[in-house]
C-alpha cells in the first residue's frame, strides 16, 4: 500500500505520529496495526547517540525535551533507549525541513526558542550553513513511565 499524507496528526495505540506534508512512505500492511513499520531508510547511527549532551539528557528526564532532530535516522518508532537509567520510547519519526521548525519545536528540543537553537547548532557545527531546505529526521520520544500523550508542536 502506498500512502501519501497531508499535514495532520494521527494517534494510534498510545503513540503519536506527525506526518510532514508531501512525504511518502510505503507500507506493507495495515496502517492500523502498530506492528506495521513503514519502510524507513536504514539507520545512520545507533540509538544510544540520539541524546548526548548532559543538559539535554536532564531536560528529557524532566519531560521538557521530547524530540531530537538529526541529519540521519538514529531510531525507529517504538524503539526504547535509556538516559541515565531512565527508559524512553520513540513515539514518532518524521522527515521535516529545517525551515519549518518553530519556536515550539525548539522548546521540544530543549531550547528556549528557535533563535537559541539555531545559534547553538551553528556554533557546534563550524562552517555549517542554516539551510532552510535541509532535511531533518525528527525523533519524538517520551519517558516509558509517562502516560502516552499526543502533543503536536507544529503551529500549522
Amino acid at each position: 500500500m502506498q500512502l501519501r499524507f497531508g499535514s495532520f496528526h494521527v494517534s494510534h495505540a498510545g503513540w503519536c505520529l506527525r506526518i510532514q506534508q508531501g512525504k511518502q512512505w510505503t507500507s506493507g500492511g495495515n496502517i492500523n496495526d502498530s506492528s506495521d513499520m513503514r519502510n524507513y531508510p536504514e539507520k545512520t547511527c545507533d540509538i544510544s547517540r540520539l541524546v548526548l549532551h548532559p543538559k539535554l539528557v536532564e531536560a528529557a528526564i524532566r519531560g521538557v525535551k521530547t524530540r531530537q532532530g538529526r541529519n540521519g535516522i538514529y531510531a525507529y518508532p517504538e524503539e526504547t533507549f535509556e538516559l541515565d537509567g531512565v527508559a524512553f520510547i520513540v513515539t514518532s519519526l518524521t522527515l521535516e525541513k529545517l525551515g519549518d521548525m518553530t519556536d515550539a519545536d525548539a522548546r521540544a528540543e530543549g531550547y528556549p526558542n528557535l533563535a537559541a537553537y539555531k545559534d547553538l547548532i551553528l556554533r557546534m557545527h563550524k562552517g555549517m550553513q542554516w539551510n532552510l531546505d535541509a532535511d531533518v529526521w525528527v525523533h519524538c520520544f517520551r519517558r516509558l513511565d509517562a502516560a502516552p500523550v499526543c502533543q503536536d508542536s507544529i503551529s500549522h
